[in-house]
């Protein structure tokens, strides 16, 4: 969850937990994917996006050289498809990106010629409305109840 600053309005969320403050620039890690800021394609400022970790791309590399250079097709069908299942935020497409052209420099490599295309597209996140629920209706604040 992300709440504007303390000193831009008062939030439940404030008093109930340890916040981190991303003006810092201090990451939130979830599940091998990283929140970061990268520099907008063809613009002035920055976006907020998530990235897998250094520890997970490493090792979607590893496993796309290792799958590859063991020359079966059924896995290299199911590496593909996990890799192209991944969330599709922006800092994560650019990653795919080099990892398929990674996978297609080792297939070119090792010669096969059965081994399967990755897909065209990838998936797109776009940001929608918040149509969230008040932390004052999660929480006992104010007499309510969970």
């Amino acid at each position: 969850m992300f709440v504007s600053p303390p000193e831009l309005g008062s939030h439940g969320a404030h008093a109930l937990e340890k916040l981190h403050d991303m003006r810092k620039r201090e990451r939130v890690e979830f599940h091998g994917f990283e929140l970061v800021r990268l520099p907008k394609k063809g613009q002035e400022g920055e976006r907020l996006t998530w990235r897998m970790t250094e520890h997970k791309y490493g090792a979607w590399r590893d496993s796309i050289i290792e799958t590859v250079r063991s020359g079966n097709i059924r896995e290299l069908h199911g590496m593909l498809y996990g890799l192209f299942a991944s969330p599709g935020f922006g800092g994560v497409r650019s990653q795919i990106g080099k990892l398929v052209k990674l996978y297609r420099a080792e297939v070119k490599r090792r010669g096969l010629k059965e081994a399967p295309t990755p897909p065209r597209q990838l998936r797109y996140l776009r940001r929608l409305r918040d149509k969230g629920i008040p932390l004052a209706q999660w929480t006992c604040q104010h007499g309510r109840s969970a």
